[in-house]
């Protein structure tokens, strides 16, 4: 049914070069006064799947939703579930669901009458109370990914003929804070390492300190991040090449973990291990044998019941254990990391190698986020700089 009340007719046409689309009249809008047409394609299909493709689309575009009524919660959720059915990653979807219920306040106001005014105050609430129910205000980078998701929405809401405008486009997106790595320094790296050579190969510590405290180890020597430490199966220990093969990693969908075959940068890698490390992971993969005999090839090598496990239960396990040794505040399970990449480039390490190694898209990447710690440009303008002075203070630079 039409906005006018009169049945809506589905009828296949076809493009110049024979694609097969559906374009309805579904009423008049009660914004513009013009006549609402939403426009769908099917390339590749015949007109009998066209049609019924044609017609599970137009369930979701109800007649409510062109004739003004849709609210903005139920048309988000929507969205959610096509881009679900779209192929999604599972990490991207647990996200996009997080911003959609950061959207509360605004879920029973209509999509037509929803205004930049509305968006903007959204974003200054999220930024300096937090959302309903929530822990605290929110950061201004989370504020900006709610943007990112809310303006794909809303082109999605226009392309379907169920809004004029899009708002976000207009609304005033937070300007984005940059932040340093967090970075153990000397005496903390030294005590944390110290810590986690003992507790990652310790016979008598509980199984799950053990299994996340070797998590930890092996992301300090290899600069792995927390999720794909836990998405390393055992055949991805390639010892006899003193390698791992990093190409997944585990993310969270709706409080269970699950292995994505994929990593965060998108490209799978090999990260060479030192002797000493390889020698660790052999004593785990021997260790877990033991935890779960079951083990095979394709099961996780960081586990302490046979199951893949989830980043959060691994890095809080570290956060407890660096309030233990004190160690400064800021420092996250990621900044073993941060740790690895710093003292690789104030080693002297090219940063070409070091990018390889953490998975970045490419150089520029490492450059912007460390580039301040490469050693050796600043010292060389500090010495130039006092040769100068030095050249005229003599008077030899007459």
């Amino acid at each position: 049914m039409g906005s006018d009340g009169r049945p809506v007719e589905l009828r296949i046409r076809h493009e110049a070069d024979g694609t097969p689309y559906v374009r309805p009249y579904l009423g008049t809008s009660p914004v513009t006064g013009r006549p609402v047409r939403p426009y769908k394609s099917f390339p590749g299909k015949t007109d009998e799947e066209a049609l019924v493709l044609a017609r599970d689309w137009y369930m979701d575009i109800s007649p409510a939703d062109v004739g003004g009524a849709a609210l903005l919660g139920d048309m988000l959720h929507r969205h959610l579930r096509s881009l679900e059915a779209g192929g999604a990653a599972p990490n991207t979807l647990e996200a996009y669901r997080t911003y959609a219920s950061y959207v509360r306040p605004l879920w029973q106001v209509p999509v037509r009458s929803v205004e930049p005014r509305m968006i903007d105050e959204l974003y200054r609430t999220l930024t300096t109370e937090g959302p309903r129910g929530g822990s605290g205000p929110l950061s201004t980078n989370t504020v900006i990914g709610l943007h990112w998701f809310l303006n794909g929405a809303w082109r999605h809401f226009v392309n379907l003929g169920i809004a004029e405008t899009n708002p976000v486009s207009v609304a005033a997106k937070p300007s984005p804070k940059r932040h340093e790595a967090v970075a153990l320094d000397q005496a903390g790296m030294r005590d944390v390492a110290a810590r986690l050579a003992v507790d990652a190969f310790d016979d008598g510590a509980p199984a799950r300190h053990r299994a996340c405290s070797f998590a930890a180890w092996l992301a300090l020597n290899t600069g792995l991040r927390c999720g794909e430490c836990c998405g390393l199966a055992r055949r991805d220990a390639q010892l006899f090449r003193s390698s791992l093969h990093v190409g997944a990693t585990v993310v969270k969908v709706r409080g269970v973990a699950v292995r994505q075959e994929r990593t965060k940068g998108g490209r799978d890698r090999n990260v060479s291990l030192a002797p000493e490390v390889a020698d660790g992971v052999r004593r785990h993969l021997e260790w877990s044998e033991t935890v779960a005999p079951a083990l095979g090839p394709r099961s996780p090598l960081v586990t302490w019941d046979g199951r893949w496990e989830l980043p959060d239960a691994v890095s809080a396990e570290f956060t407890s254990l660096c309030r233990e040794l004190g160690v400064g505040p800021g420092v996250t399970f990621h900044s073993l990391r941060h740790t690895h990449a710093t003292w690789l480039l104030l080693s002297g390490v090219d940063p070409k190698v070091v990018s390889e190694r953490l998975g970045h898209a490419d150089v520029s990447t490492t450059l912007r986020i460390y580039g301040h710690v490469l050693p050796g440009r600043d010292e060389a303008a500090a010495r130039a700089f006092q040769a100068m002075v030095e050249n005229e203070v003599d008077g030899s630079g007459d």
